[in-house]
C-alpha cells in the first residue's frame, strides 16, 4: 500500500498514480467490455474471437501489465526486481506476449512491452521469452531497434547475475547496489538509463 499524504510530502504524486493504478487495473479490452475480467465468460469470449481480435486483446494486456509494472517501479524504486509484486506483473505481461504470433501484424509493436518487462526479469526462462521474441520482431520486420534495445536488456542481466554470483543470496535475486538516487537510498529503478550511457547509438524504444 501507498504511504498516505501524512507520510510521504510527495502527496499530489502519490494521488495521480492511485488514480492511475485504479484506472489501468480495471481498464478492459475494447469499451463494451468484450473480454471480461476475472470472470468464467473470459475463456467463451476468446474462443469466439478471431485470430485477429485476439493478437489485438493480447497486445493490449501486454500494454496495460507493462504500464502498471512502470508505475510499480515508480512507487517502489529500491525494490530488488525479485519482488512479488513485480514478478507477477511480468508473468502476466510475458504470458499476454506469447500467445501473439510471431506472423501477426500486431508483433512489431510489443518493443516497449518487452523492453519495460524485460528490466525486471530476474527469472532465466522469462529471459529467454524475452530474447526469442526480440530477434524474430527483428526478423519479421526488419526494425534493429529490438536488438538495440536487447543488447541494453543483456547488459543490465548481465550486471544482475554478475552481483548475484559475486556478493549476492543466490537464492533471492536482487540488483546490484547502486548511487543513492533522488529518494535517499539505494534506487534499483530504471538502471537500464545506466547500460544505456555504455553503448553507443541511439534508442527508439515504442
Amino acid at each position: 500500500m501507498s504511504p498516505s499524504a501524512r507520510e510521504d510530502p510527495r502527496s499530489a504524486f502519490w494521488t495521480e498514480w492511485n488514480d492511475l493504478r485504479i484506472r489501468l487495473q480495471e481498464w478492459e479490452f475494447g469499451d463494451a467490455g468484450e473480454v471480461p475480467a476475472d470472470s468464467c465468460d473470459a475463456t467463451s469470449s476468446m474462443l469466439l474471437m478471431s485470430p485477429a481480435q485476439a493478437a489485438l486483446f493480447h497486445i493490449s494486456e501486454s500494454f496495460r501489465y507493462a504500464a502498471l509494472l512502470y508505475i510499480e517501479r515508480l512507487a517502489h524504486p529500491t525494490l530488488p526486481a525479485g519482488a512479488h509484486n513485480f514478478q507477477n506483473l511480468v508473468a502476466q505481461g510475458l504470458y499476454h506476449i506469447s500467445q501473439i504470433g510471431i506472423t501477426s501484424c500486431v508483433n512489431k509493436f510489443l518493443l516497449w512491452p518487452l523492453f519495460i518487462v524485460g528490466t525486471e526479469c530476474v527469472d532465466h526462462e522469462h529471459r529467454a521469452v524475452v530474447r526469442q521474441r526480440c530477434v524474430e520482431i527483428q526478423r519479421e520486420s526488419g526494425f534493429f531497434n529490438n536488438l538495440s534495445g536487447l543488447e541494453v536488456l543483456e547488459r543490465v542481466w548481465r550486471d544482475d547475475d554478475d552481483w548475484v554470483a559475486n556478493e549476492g543470496d543466490g537464492d533471492v535475486p536482487m540488483h546490484p547496489p547502486q548511487k543513492p538516487g533522488p529518494f535517499g537510498t539505494l534506487q534499483q529503478a530504471f538502471r537500464w538509463r545506466k547500460a544505456m550511457n555504455r553503448i553507443d547509438g541511439e534508442y527508439i524504444v515504442i
